[in-house]
C-alpha cells in the first residue's frame, strides 16, 4: 500500500523529492520503490523530466486504480474499526427522494434506536437507479416509487403519498382541487426527466395528447418550491414534503384531483438473493411502520 500511496503523491505533486518529504522517507527509497513497481508491471508509470515527473498514459490508468484500491483499503479499516466498537452488521439502503423527504428518516432513526449495532448506510437516488443497483447486487435494500419495472425484485408495500399542485398564493384562489389537464397550459417546474415524478407527469400528459410545459428543472423539492415562489411557474410535489416549504414561502397547495395522484412506495430486494438477517430485520421493521401508518 505504501508504494501505491507514493505513486499518488508523486502524481499529485509531480515531484519525487516532494513525495519523499511528505512521506517522511529518503528520496532514494521513494525512487527505488517506484522503479521496482514499474519493473514488476512491465511499463513506466512516470516520465522523468528536468522539473520532476509526469504520468505516462499507462501511469494515468495506474493512478486511477491506485486511488480506488487506497479508498477501498481505508473503507475496510473503517469497517473493522466499527466491528471492534461493537457493530453487528450493516445494511446498505438506497431510497427515492420522496421517501427521504417524507417518512423514511424517522422510520430509520427508530430502527437504529431499537437495533443497536446495525449500521445503516443510506443514500438518496432515483428509483430507476435503485432498481438497477439492486439487480447488480450493489446494495441490500431499496425504497422506490411504484410504477417502475420491478422484474427480478421482491417487493413489499411501504408508504403512500399524495401529489399536490404547488402554486403562488394568487394562483386560482377560488379552487381547492384541480385536475391535471387544467394545469397543462402552465409553465411547469420539476426535477429532471429521470425522476419517477417527471416520468409520471409526462406519461399522464401524453395520455391526453398534451406535453408538459417544462420551463425549469431543479435537483430538489426545495428547489421546485423556491422557483415557484420566484414566479417561474407551478410545480407538482408530494403533499407532506411540500407543506413546510409552502408555509415558509407563502405558497398554496391545491389537491390534484386524479386517481394516480396517490402513489405507493415499495421496499425492494433482489429476488434471487436471500436477504441477510440484518436486512430482514430492517424490512420487517419498515413493513410494520407502514402498517401502523
Amino acid at each position: 500500500m505504501l508504494t501505491l500511496r507514493l505513486i499518488v503523491l508523486a502524481a499529485e505533486h509531480k515531484s519525487l523529492s516532494k513525495t519523499a518529504q511528505i512521506a517522511n522517507l529518503a528520496l532514494a527509497a521513494v525512487s527505488r520503490r517506484i522503479i521496482n513497481f514499474e519493473a514488476e508491471i512491465g511499463i513506466p508509470i512516470f516520465k522523468r523530466t528536468r522539473s520532476g515527473v509526469e504520468l505516462t498514459p499507462g501511469g494515468e490508468v495506474c493512478l486511477q486504480r491506485a486511488l480506488k484500491i487506497l479508498t477501498e483499503t481505508n473503507l475496510l479499516k473503517l469497517d473493522m474499526a466499527d466491528f471492534q466498537s461493537g457493530m453487528r452488521g450493516r445494511v446498505s439502503i438506497r431510497a427515492s427522494t420522496s421517501a427521504i423527504a417524507q417518512f423514511l428518516p424517522e422510520d430509520l432513526a427508530a430502527f437504529e434506536l431499537n437495533n443497536g449495532g446495525i449500521r445503516l448506510e443510506i443514500r438518496e437516488a432515483y428509483s430507476a437507479e435503485i432498481i438497477e443497483d439492486l439487480r447488480q447486487s450493489q446494495l441490500d435494500v431499496g425504497i422506490i416509487l411504484e410504477g417502475g419495472e420491478t422484474f427480478g425484485l421482491k417487493t413489499w408495500p411501504y408508504r403512500k403519498d399524495r401529489l399536490v399542485v404547488v402554486a403562488p398564493s394568487t394562483f386560482r384562489p377560488d379552487i381547492q382541487r384541480i385536475q391535471f389537464e387544467d394545469v397543462l397550459d402552465e409553465d411547469m417546474i420539476q426535477m429532471g426527466f429521470d425522476t419517477a415524478m417527471t416520468k409520471l407527469l409526462s406519461a399522464r400528459a401524453n395520455d391526453v395528447g398534451r406535453t408538459l410545459r417544462l420551463k425549469v428543472m431543479v435537483d430538489s423539492f426545495d428547489g421546485v418550491c423556491r422557483m415557484v415562489g420566484a414566479g417561474f411557474g407551478i410545480g407538482i410535489l408530494p403533499e407532506i414534503a411540500a407543506k413546510s416549504r409552502a408555509q415558509q414561502l407563502e405558497l398554496r397547495l391545491i389537491e390534484l384531483d386524479e386517481p394516480w395522484a396517490e402513489r405507493g412506495m415499495l421496499i425492494c430486494i433482489k429476488d434471487d438473493t436471500p436477504p441477510s438477517n440484518h436486512s430482514r430485520e430492517l424490512i420487517d421493521f419498515l413493513v410494520a411502520c407502514a402498517a401502523r401508518g
